[in-house]
Parts: C-alpha cells; sequence; structure tokens
C-alpha cells in the first residue's frame, strides 16, 4: 500500500506531571529547575533532565489553566469546563473532536493532564491524519466524501469502517452515555465478570486499551509515544496484527515502537480480565462494605447498608464505591443509577456520575449545581483546581493529592445537588 505522507515531520507527546502545578514545570521528571538556554531565544531548559520546554503545544484535556496556558496552539477538550470551549465541543469526546481540529505543524508537542484512553486516542487520530490514512468525517458520523473515498484506497473500506466504529464506541464510553433507560442489574461474579459497559473500564472490548493508555498502580507502564502508537494501530486493526507498512509510517510518525502492539494487547487483555474477576470477588465483601447502598432522607442523615445485589422494595437513591481497581461506576450502576466512588488506590480522586440518556445529559443529579458547590468548598478547604467532567459527571480536581473535602462533605453534597436533603 502507498503511504500519502511518509515524510511527516514527527509528533513527541508528554503526559504533564501531576506533582507541580507551577508554569514552568517540566513535563518530563516534574520539576520546576528551569535555567535559559544557548541561545536564549530558543526558549527554556531543564536543568535536572536537560528536556527543553516545547514551544509549539498542543493540548489534549489539559485542565490545569497554568499548563493549559502553554498549549498556544489551542486545547482540544469538551467535557471539563475549560474556560474558552466553543459551544458545539461541549459534550463531546476528545476523539471525536480530534477528527476535525486543524493538525497541528509538524514537530508539535501533544500534550495531556491525565493520559487515558480518550486523549490517548485523540492523539493517534491526529496522527493518523497526518499520514493521510483516515479522513476527518463530520461529528455526526454520517458524511462520506471524496477524502473518505481517497483513504479507503490506502487501507481499504473495511479498515476505515471498523476505525469509526471504534472511535464511536470510545467516545460514547467516554462520555457516559449508556442511553437506555437505568435498571438494576445483577452484580458481575468472578465467574461472569463482564457486566452491562456503561464506561471504558467496563467495556470488555475497550478496557484493556485504556489500561495501557492509562495504567493503574502496580501496572506496566510504557512511554507515550507508544500508548499513542499503539492505539492508533488499534484504531486500525483492533487486536489483531497491524500492516507492516502501516505500522512503520505510524512508529516513523509517533517515535513510538508498536512492532509488538497485538502481544501488547493480547496481555493487557488478560491482565484487565484478570483485575475483572478480583473486582467482583471484593466487590462481595461486607467487612467493610466495598459497595454501600445510600437511601437519602428529607429528615437527617441518609441511611445506608451493604450493597448486596438487586433491591425488590425501594430502590437505593445512589451507590458508594470504595475500590481500588478499574471498573468502579459499572460495580455502582448495578444498585443504583447515581453513583459516589472513592477510588482507593489514588489519593483524593473522586467520581460522581449520574445514569445518561443518549444527549449525555442525567435526571439523577444536578451536575453543575454539584460543581458550583463543590468548587465553592474547595476553596474554603484551601484547595487548589476545579471539580470537572462530562455532562452526566463531577469529577475531582486533577491536581497534587486530589480533592481536599472529607468523604462526609462530598455524599452531603451530592445529597443536596438531587434535590432531595
Amino acid at each position: 500500500m502507498n503511504v500519502v505522507n511518509r515524510s511527516a515531520e514527527m509528533y513527541t507527546f508528554i503526559e504533564f506531571s501531576r506533582t507541580n502545578r507551577a508554569v514552568n514545570v517540566c513535563a518530563i521528571c516534574g520539576c520546576s529547575n528551569f535555567g535559559s538556554r544557548t541561545p536564549p531565544a530558543v526558549g527554556l531548559v531543564c536543568v535536572e533532565c536537560d528536556e527543553p520546554m516545547p514551544m509549539l503545544m498542543l493540548g489534549i484535556e489539559v485542565t490545569v489553566p497554568e499548563q493549559a496556558d502553554l498549549c498556544v496552539l489551542g486545547n482540544i477538550d469538551g467535557q471539563h469546563g475549560v474556560a474558552g470551549t466553543p459551544a458545539p465541543w461541549v459534550g463531546h469526546a476528545a476523539c471525536l473532536l480530534a477528527t476535525e481540529f486543524p493538525l497541528p505543524p509538524g514537530g508539535a508537542t501533544l500534550a495531556t493532564s491525565r493520559a487515558d484512553l480518550d486523549s490517548v486516542a485523540a492523539m493517534s487520530v491526529l496522527v493518523l491524519r497526518q499520514l493521510g490514512l483516515v479522513p476527518p468525517p463530520a461529528l455526526d458520523w454520517a458524511a462520506r466524501d471524496d477524502a473518505r473515498q481517497q483513504n479507503a484506497s490506502l487501507v481499504g473500506e473495511a479498515v476505515l469502517e471498523e476505525y469509526d466504529g471504534r472511535l464511536r464506541a470510545v467516545a460514547a464510553r467516554d462520555t457516559f452515555r449508556p442511553a437506555a433507560e437505568w435498571a438494576p442489574k445483577p452484580l458481575p461474579t468472578p465467574e461472569r465478570p463482564w457486566g452491562e459497559a456503561t464506561a471504558v473500564d467496563s467495556d470488555e472490548q475497550l478496557a484493556h486499551v485504556a489500561s495501557i493508555c492509562s495504567p493503574r498502580p502496580g501496572e506496566p507502564v510504557v512511554p507515550m509515544a507508544e500508548r499513542v502508537a499503539t492505539v492508533a494501530c488499534w484504531l486500525l486493526w483492533g487486536d489483531a496484527a497491524s500492516d507492516y507498512d502501516t505500522r512503520t509510517a505510524i512508529e516513523r510518525a509517533t517515535g513510538g515502537f508498536c512492532g509488538e502492539s497485538a502481544t501488547r494487547l493480547h496481555y493487557a487483555r488478560r491482565r484487565v480480565e484478570a483485575s475483572r474477576r478480583a473486582l467482583a470477588e471484593e466487590a462481595s465483601h461486607l467487612d467493610p462494605p466495598r459497595l454501600v447502598a445510600v437511601w437519602w432522607s428529607e429528615r437527617g442523615s441518609p441511611s445506608t447498608a451493604p450493597a448486596v445485589g438487586v433491591y425488590s422494595d425501594r430502590r437505593p437513591d445512589a451507590c458508594i464505591v470504595r475500590l481500588a481497581r478499574a471498573g468502579a461506576l459499572g460495580l455502582g450502576y448495578c444498585v443504583a443509577p447515581l453513583v459516589i466512588a472513592f477510588d482507593q488506590a489514588i489519593s483524593g480522586k473522586v467520581t460522581i456520575c449520574g445514569w445518561a440518556g443518549h444527549n449525555g445529559q442525567t435526571r439523577y443529579l444536578d451536575v453543575p449545581r454539584l460543581r458550583e458547590r463543590l468548587n465553592e468548598r474547595e476553596r474554603e478547604a484551601g484547595g487548589s483546581g476545579s471539580w470537572g467532567g462530562p455532562p452526566a459527571m463531577c469529577c475531582s480536581p486533577q491536581v497534587p493529592g486530589g480533592t481536599m473535602l472529607s468523604e462526609e462533605t462530598i455524599v452531603h453534597e451530592a445529597s443536596l445537588a438531587t434535590g432531595v436533603a
């Protein structure tokens, strides 16, 4: 096959350090020890690791304002309430927006505050577009223009259809749009660890790719360039071995080795499947309970009980989840349409999410009100950063240490945002 742009200049990829929020922070090692570079006009260089501060930087879900200010080429983010987000972007996943965003120039740096499947897939889309391997489809995924027909000759129409399908799946899961009405479900078991797919980490076809993009504590970590290269191959070819010419072009454009992408994906799937079985086992623990059913009360404190399955009388209003593995939201949704997840592996990381319809909105939680209240309480507690997320979700600040608020405060504010307490 022929690749349109074999001479495409390489991008570089970074995940901003979360240990320091200063403007002049090395995105590689996290230090703020920058000094003048020779010649000074070129910019600054990190004294610790000799890494230059990128001059041409495009942000992808860069949620820390000081870091977003460094992204002179813009910031692709439709879900985290970043100042200046264009109205048509709001609620859309970054990987979908990347199909429309103007291509950054060769040699630019693509940066994110926190790598996940959506942000890494967005970087991969830009790489594939830069190589001329895929067209930029419309946001409604219905248009089929001349560019698509030209690209079909490069990778084949069937490959482009699968590429579209995988991008749609990532976007739908990342924006938490299950579409169907909420209904209680049996909790997963070690024998049947995959329940209904509601988020990226609960989707059997996406979770292993997501684990490569955003490894949990204790999981293998590969350089950002290799994550982007692997996801680019996966978008086109899935878990199968990629076409040699395509893979070579992707490696050249990213600087990341993806020759073993099929093997990497295979072992990631095995790790995730083992983790899902362990997650189902841990969810059944009752002392202390990892899942807690909550019934709001208009008169005082909510009533709670260990969540043990489907409730036949009065369904819980919310489910509190305390787990150290990926998949907390999916488990919580088995019990209630509102989930409050306290990550037990990452200090200060909290996710509050209401079951959403096809438009991405939820009727179980007043998300704007909750964000406003939590941000007020965060400032009162001396915290930094802002609560944000997709339309149906409220996520703790993506800053070192996460939120400063107590579990009791967060649960109370969530109850107020349901209009019950």
